[in-house]
Protein backbone atom coordinates (compact mmCIF):
# COMPACT_ATOMS: atom_id res chain seq x y z
CA UNK A 1 0.00 0.00 0.00
CA UNK A 2 1.73 2.93 -0.98
CA UNK A 3 0.90 7.25 -0.67
CA UNK A 4 -0.96 8.81 -3.73
CA UNK A 5 0.00 12.61 -3.59
CA UNK A 6 -3.14 14.88 -4.78
CA UNK A 7 -3.76 18.24 -5.63
CA UNK A 8 -7.64 19.34 -5.25
CA UNK A 9 -8.99 22.92 -6.65
CA UNK A 10 -11.92 24.42 -4.82
CA UNK A 11 -12.94 27.89 -5.83
CA UNK A 12 -9.37 30.18 -5.62
CA UNK A 13 -7.90 27.60 -3.00
CA UNK A 14 -5.73 24.56 -3.75
CA UNK A 15 -4.94 22.09 -1.11
CA UNK A 16 -2.60 19.26 -1.38
CA UNK A 17 -2.76 15.89 0.31
CA UNK A 18 -1.16 12.66 0.21
CA UNK A 19 -3.74 9.35 1.16
CA UNK A 20 -3.19 5.69 0.95
CA UNK A 21 -4.12 4.31 -2.28
CA UNK A 22 -6.56 2.40 -0.07
CA UNK A 23 -8.83 5.45 1.55
CA UNK A 24 -12.39 6.02 0.74
CA UNK A 25 -13.70 8.87 -0.84
CA UNK A 26 -15.33 9.79 2.33
CA UNK A 27 -12.16 9.93 4.54
CA UNK A 28 -10.45 11.66 1.94
CA UNK A 29 -13.66 14.31 2.49
CA UNK A 30 -13.11 14.32 5.55
CA UNK A 31 -9.10 15.08 5.63
CA UNK A 32 -10.44 18.02 2.74
CA UNK A 33 -13.29 19.08 6.04
CA UNK A 34 -9.99 19.47 8.19
CA UNK A 35 -8.56 21.85 5.74
CA UNK A 36 -11.43 23.83 4.53
CA UNK A 37 -13.72 23.50 7.30
CA UNK A 38 -16.70 22.77 4.43
CA UNK A 39 -18.69 19.21 5.59
CA UNK A 40 -18.11 16.05 3.97
CA UNK A 41 -21.61 15.81 2.45
CA UNK A 42 -21.03 19.05 1.48
CA UNK A 43 -18.19 18.10 -0.95
CA UNK A 44 -18.20 16.88 -4.59
CA UNK A 45 -15.91 15.20 -5.21
CA UNK A 46 -14.79 14.92 -9.16
CA UNK A 47 -12.63 12.36 -11.44
CA UNK A 48 -12.38 12.76 -15.30
CA UNK A 49 -15.93 14.63 -15.02
CA UNK A 50 -17.65 11.73 -12.86
CA UNK A 51 -18.95 12.45 -9.04
CA UNK A 52 -16.89 9.69 -7.26
CA UNK A 53 -18.97 7.38 -4.48
CA UNK A 54 -18.08 7.95 -0.98
CA UNK A 55 -18.12 3.73 -0.69
CA UNK A 56 -15.18 3.60 -3.37
CA UNK A 57 -11.64 4.11 -2.58
CA UNK A 58 -9.09 6.17 -4.50
CA UNK A 59 -7.92 2.60 -6.13
CA UNK A 60 -11.27 2.12 -7.97
CA UNK A 61 -10.72 5.47 -9.46
CA UNK A 62 -7.25 4.46 -10.80
CA UNK A 63 -5.67 7.24 -8.33
CA UNK A 64 -2.91 5.41 -7.73
CA UNK A 65 1.01 5.91 -7.48
CA UNK A 66 1.85 5.00 -10.95
CA UNK A 67 -1.38 6.52 -12.69
CA UNK A 68 -0.49 10.35 -10.79
CA UNK A 69 1.17 12.86 -12.60
CA UNK A 70 3.49 15.09 -11.97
Amino acid sequence: MMDVFLMIRRKKMTVFLDAKETTSVIDLKRMIAGITKTLPENQRLFKDEEVMDDRKSLTDYNLNPTTAKA
